[in-house]
């Protein structure tokens, strides 16, 4: 895969192999012989939905796997066994959460060595970043010196962005 921003750039493929490595280590609390899908493919499946344009994702999937005789789960995230909606909802609803928080450092720190944080600078050279969720989660994982302003009502939501 070509590198856009030089030799440091972090690639998709990046991103994906620690995505792999990481789902990896999520601990599976399943017994007997209900064992069909691995956590990391339960894992891919899950965050590979926000690539794909489609409603139903596994229907979608198998689609491309019968007409094409491979479908975007399996070239892109080396995902062979796809499991349904509600089996990834059930296989990951147990996993604490923390266990990812190593992704964000990884991929901040790859963006940052390619440059491309500094884009996101104000004048004064605050790092300008938008997250889900801040407004709510965000006690539950802190990042050293980021101040998170609530946003209270939906016109300071206007005026803030």
């Amino acid at each position: 895969m070509s590198a856009p921003f030089g030799l440091n750039a972090l690639t998709f493929s990046d991103v994906v192999k620690q995505l792999r490595t990481t789902f990896e280590t999520f601990s599976d609390r399943r017994t007997g012989k209900n064992t069909n899908y691995t956590m990391t493919d339960a894992g891919l499946s899950a965050f590979s939905v926000f690539f794909m344009q489609s409603p139903s994702f596994l229907d979608f999937q198998r689609t491309m796997q019968d007409t094409q005789g491979k479908n975007n789960a399996q070239t892109l995230f080396g995902v062979f066994k796809i499991p349904t909606d509600n089996h990834i909802r059930s296989l990951l609803d147990a996993v604490e959460p923390a266990t990812v928080y190593p992704l964000f450092d990884f991929v901040f720190d790859g963006l940052q060595r390619a440059g491309v944080i500094d884009a996101f600078r104000s004048t004064d050279n605050r790092l300008l970043l938008a997250l889900d969720g801040t407004i709510f989660h965000h006690k539950s994982y802190r990042v050293p010196a980021v101040r998170v302003k609530p946003i209270t009502t939906a016109k300071s939501a206007i005026r803030t962005r």
